[in-house]
């Protein structure tokens, strides 16, 4: 069941979170994409999945200016920095290029959900913990999926185009 977080009313992004209850997608690991092609190595820390992610941008010849290029860059690295501090590390990565934009999926070993800072129960303030606000301003749609084996997968589709 999808459940919408409270934000500001200025946020464009639905997030999505839910069990999965049959098959998922299957996201590119070390060998080859879901789709045949081969793959990037999987990413290790945020550095190597921005270079993926630039590796695609830079691959298609869809237009895109320099800033939304940047935030897709900025997403990235938030994502893999989360997944690796708080996932347990990246376990899988794929970045393709849709017909609504960057789609970004990453996958970690913890079945945790993201949280704002400042959330109730939060030790608040405190250093750190604004990476997901980030993601959420950023993205236009997110999609967060616990895995039945343990673990989750998120999905941040990005725009390509000025918004």
């Amino acid at each position: 069941m999808p459940v919408s977080p409270s934000k500001p009313p200025h946020h464009a992004t639905d997030v999505h979170r839910h069990r999965a209850t049959g098959p998922t997608r299957q996201l590119a690991t070390e060998a080859h994409h879901h789709n045949g092609a081969k793959a990037h190595p999987l990413p290790r820390s945020a550095a190597e999945a921005r270079a993926v992610v630039t590796a695609v941008l830079a691959s298609s010849s869809r237009p895109r200016d320099d800033e939304v290029a940047m935030d897709a860059l900025l997403a990235t690295s938030e994502l893999a920095t989360n997944a690796i501090l708080h996932g347990g590390g990246i376990t899988a990565f794929d970045a393709t290029i849709t017909a609504e934009g960057l789609d970004v999926t990453i996958a970690d070993k913890s079945e945790e959900l993201p949280a704002l800072s400042g959330e109730p129960g939060d030790d608040f303030p405190r250093l750190g913990g604004y990476g997901w606000a980030v993601i959420r301003r950023l993205a236009k749609i997110i999609q967060i999926t616990v895995r039945p084996g343990g673990g989750k997968t998120l999905s941040v589709l990005l725009p390509l185009c000025t918004r």
